[in-house]
């Protein structure tokens, strides 16, 4: 069966406090997990006390994995999306190989344009053997 793999990294807008991107982390790995043929893994370690975003630690990464072809990738793009517009103070880097794209609500036409790039992301071949 095919396999697909992908990196996501949530960030703020906005400098933020590093527990609520744990929290969006969450929350957006729930929403993926409940798709059919979509695995995910947190690619973070535990987040020390005190901890702000953007800093040394990488929090927020989550591997994606799609088995198998067709609509999963349609599914993730829409739960993305979604995502996003309901957690408009993040946004989310989306990472293939040397490919990388930032996906932000602060313009609808970009966040258009760069759904559909993250959607050929998805629907090429997996040129990543192990995301780090």
């Amino acid at each position: 069966m095919p396999t697909n793999t992908l990196s996501l990294q949530i960030v703020g807008a906005e400098p933020i406090e590093a527990r609520h991107i744990e929290h969006a982390t969450r929350s957006l790995r729930r929403e993926l997990d409940a798709l059919h043929d979509v695995q995910t893994a947190s690619l973070a370690g535990a987040i020390p006390a005190l901890a702000k975003a953007g800093g040394a630690i990488e929090i927020g990464q989550i591997a994606l994995t799609l088995l198998g072809s067709g609509g999963v990738a349609v599914g993730v793009v829409s739960a993305l999306k979604d995502w996003l517009l309901r957690n408009r103070r993040m946004k989310l880097r989306v990472k293939k190989g040397d490919m990388e794209i930032e996906l932000d609500v602060a313009g609808q036409g970009d966040l258009e344009a760069a759904l559909t790039t993250v959607h050929q992301m998805l629907d090429g071949p997996d040129t990543q053997a192990s995301l780090g």
